[in-house]
């Protein structure tokens, strides 16, 4: 288990209100890994509790490489991803899956492309992309190849998108009204 410079070691936890070391490229190996193949490591254990047909959703960190000449500072790319994996069912669910959290995020303008994306299946997968043409995030169902990797006995849809590039889309706005904090009342019992 490698560890990152600075890093106090397994079981100590770091003083409140900090974080783990800003990563660097020779600390590349000590980031998390990508959302996918975490979900898909869940697959096969519920599958193996006879809990078929699961829907995993998780929102977290995933580190990219950072572009040729991007910043010049040699930082990986740092995003905030939304993944879904829909165990036992295919591409088809997971576009619905995208529009309902699109209609739920009230998004505007993002289009479904389809396209070969790597990991998912070449014919029944699409790049999410917005109105600028900014990459919003991939749908599709996994390759059957990469489910037979991991011990995947069934399809399974995806859902991928990079939440960083979410919050600078179009939104719709929203009205909201204040909840009261007062009981509601069916009876007025007001007495002269």
């Amino acid at each position: 288990l490698s560890r990152a410079p600075g890093d106090p070691g397994p079981g100590v936890l770091p003083a409140r209100g900090t974080g783990p070391p800003t990563p660097r490229v020779g600390e590349v190996a000590v980031l998390p890994p990508p959302l996918r193949p975490g979900l898909f490591r869940a697959l096969p254990t519920t599958a193996a509790r006879r809990n078929t047909g699961v829907g995993l959703w998780e929102i977290g960190h995933v580190f990219r490489r950072p572009a040729a000449g991007a910043n010049g500072d040699g930082l990986p790319d740092e995003r905030e991803v939304l993944g879904v994996a829909l165990g036992g069912r295919d591409a088809v669910e997971a576009v619905h899956e995208w529009r309902a959290v699109a209609e739920v995020l009230s998004l505007r303008g993002v289009s479904v492309r389809n396209e070969a994306v790597p990991g998912l299946h070449p014919t029944r997968s699409a790049r999410l992309v917005g109105p600028g043409g900014e990459a919003v995030g991939a749908v599709g169902e996994i390759d059957p190849g990469v489910l037979e990797a991991h011990g995947i006995g069934e399809r399974v849809g995806w859902l991928e998108v990079d939440l960083d590039v979410v919050v600078a889309l179009p939104h719709d706005p929203h009205v909201y009204r204040p909840v009261s904090v007062y009981p509601s009342s069916d009876i007025d019992l007001a007495f002269e």
